[in-house]
C-alpha cells in the first residue's frame, strides 16, 4: 500500500509540474530603474509594486519578484511609469507581458 501511495504522489506531482509551463502574476507598480539588456534587444526593469496576486497554481513569490529584474520589449518606458500588466517566469527568468 505504501508503495502504491508514493507512485500516486509521484506521478500527481509530476503531472503538477506539467501543468506549469510558465509562472504568473497579475501586477501593479511604478517603474522604479530602467537599463538596456546587453545581451538582447530588450530592456530590463525593476519595479516598485501597488499590487501582486500570484496565480493561484503557478504563482510567483513576490520577494523573487522585488529583487530580480525583469525583462521587457517596452524599451520606452521611464522611471516613474505606472505598469499594470502581468508577470511571468519562463525558464527562471521574469517578463513583463504586452
Amino acid at each position: 500500500m505504501r508503495k502504491f501511495l508514493a507512485l500516486v504522489v509521484v506521478v500527481v506531482g509530476f503531472q503538477w509540474a506539467q501543468a506549469c509551463p510558465q509562472m504568473e502574476a497579475q501586477i501593479a507598480g511604478n517603474i522604479t530603474e530602467i537599463k538596456e539588456n546587453q545581451n538582447a534587444q530588450d530592456c530590463l526593469v525593476r519595479i516598485k509594486f501597488t499590487s501582486f496576486q500570484s496565480h493561484a497554481l503557478c504563482p510567483i513569490d513576490i520577494e523573487d519578484a522585488i529583487k530580480s529584474e525583469i525583462r521587457t520589449d517596452r524599451c520606452d518606458l521611464k522611471v516613474g511609469d505606472y505598469v499594470a500588466t502581468y508577470l511571468v517566469s519562463k525558464k527562471w527568468v521574469l517578463f513583463l507581458e504586452n
